[in-house]
């Protein structure tokens, strides 16, 4: 496009001949252009308005993660607590169990019998309420794992979706940047080929040789005035930047 209404600028300014008649065909044929390339914006318009929808849909799901990821972030840190306990518990149970075990595993008199009976007595409750904790913590760390996962394995997801969405978004502003521009370059060559024409039709007339006149103005110009061509009126862009940024 550029190339041929360059042409044209070239042809009207290289010679006295540049009739509204072959101006006006190259407006229409611009607009054609223009059509076209309005179209292309179009569907790059649709396209981020998905994208938005999508980037709408994935702010939802993070919200969600995140408020998920908070109460298991609390809940991890309480069984660190809980677990940390019992370990410095067990510090101080298991040591008594096996000297427990080393004393009183053999034979002896009655003495030795009812001192380890009496040793038994009071660190078997403490042992069992010290297993019964294992088993608590143990059976809570079980529960934590696979929610621990799927947290993992959620935020890994949304990483990659918006990884997914963000390149979508780069490529569509990529695009639309180069329509505008590409509709920029028609609608100023538009203009300057209106503007020029007026111009050397102005002066055609200004100079008071009425054949010079009707050969450039053509049908603008009947011999007393001159009907300028006006830049038609252009529709709005099908697609205008969103702010897609690089991170």
């Amino acid at each position: 496009m550029k190339y041929f209404v360059t042409l044209l600028l070239l042809a009207i300014s290289s010679t006295s001949f540049a009739d509204a008649s072959l101006v006006q065909g190259s407006i229409s044929g611009a607009e054609r252009m223009l059509s076209s390339a309005d179209a292309q914006g179009a569907t790059l318009g649709q396209a981020k308005a998905s994208i938005v929808e999508q980037i709408n849909t994935w702010q939802a799901a993070k919200t969600q993660y995140e408020a998920t990821n908070a109460a298991l972030v609390a809940e991890t840190s309480q069984y660190e607590v809980a677990a940390a306990k019992n370990r410095e518990w067990g510090n101080s149970v298991l040591p008594e169990v096996a000297r427990y075990n080393a004393q009183c595993s053999g034979t002896g008199d009655q003495n030795y019998v009812n001192q380890c009976n009496n040793w038994k007595n009071q660190l078997e409750p403490i042992r069992e309420r010290y297993n019964a904790d294992v088993e608590r913590v143990n059976a809570w760390k079980a529960q934590l794992e696979p929610k621990i996962q799927t947290d993992k394995a959620e935020h890994d997801r949304l990483v990659a979706e918006w990884t997914r969405i963000y390149n979508l978004g780069m490529e569509n502003e990529r695009q639309g940047q180069a329509y505008l521009a590409k509709r920029k370059q028609i609608i100023d060559e538009i203009t300057q080929l209106v503007n020029n024409f007026n111009t050397q039709c102005q002066t055609a007339v200004d100079s008071g040789n009425k054949e010079l006149a009707s050969e450039t103005c053509g049908q603008a110009f009947d011999g007393n005035a001159i009907h300028q061509i006006h830049i038609p009126d252009f529709p709005s862009p099908q697609w205008t930047s969103w702010g897609m940024t690089k991170n």
